[in-house]
């Protein structure tokens, strides 16, 4: 399996590959195989699709989000959850992604390098602010404060708020399967979007 980019042309005329809306990286640098048939999706944009090795691309997504400010681990984190989702077929989580946070990072809606702040601990539950960072960093740290408090009460919850998109949200379940925990991950859109009817409800009333 690998990850999808499209091809595009850069400034220079150049041929160059893009995620999602940007363009910018040398298809040189990562030499594409053009796929025979479109493939389908759910989420195309266009009918014409390469794909690009996975390592190649998750080096060059960690290098455009360290470029615009990220420190290296977070960079390295979430071009990593990026390629993971388009790898586990959630194209829509993936790198498709990466021209919509570069435009929110211009915009000041993401804050790189946050880390989270306690609002409200009591026992084994918490509520954290992510401080407008990045949802996949953010989401991570709090996965690991309920795994750390569960293992001291044997059950735990923590929320999040102030926070960007979080991505693919099986990646914080398999953290709590790997700890040999179940871990349960929801996540609202804060209101924008209210797609989720209630049990006995025939409206969307959640996102």
């Amino acid at each position: 399996a690998s990850a999808v980019g499209r091809a595009c042309q850069d400034a220079g005329n150049a041929p160059g590959w893009r995620i999602g809306g940007g363009c910018g990286m040398h298809a040189a640098e990562l030499p594409p195989t053009a796929l025979p048939e479109p493939r389908p999706s759910l989420y195309a944009m266009t009918t014409t699709y390469f794909y690009f090795p996975p390592e190649p691309l998750q080096t060059a997504v960690r290098d455009v989000f360290q470029a615009s400010g990220s420190p290296p681990e977070e960079a390295a984190l979430v071009a990593r959850r990026l390629v993971k989702a388009n790898l586990a077929g959630h194209d829509s989580h993936g790198t498709i992604r990466v021209h919509q946070y570069l435009e929110r990072l211009r915009k000041g809606m993401i804050r790189p390098g946050q880390q989270l702040t306690p609002l409200r601990q009591v026992g084994p539950t918490a509520v954290f602010s992510a401080n407008r960072g990045y949802g996949q960093v953010g989401a991570t740290l709090a996965m690991e404060q309920a795994i750390a408090k569960a293992r001291a009460a044997n059950v735990a919850a923590v929320g999040l708020t102030d926070v960007n998109p979080i991505g693919r949200l099986a990646d914080y379940a398999i953290m709590a399967a790997e700890a040999n925990m179940i871990g349960l991950v929801l996540t609202s859109s804060g209101g924008a979007s209210r797609i989720v009817a209630p049990f006995g409800s025939n409206e969307g009333r959640i996102s």
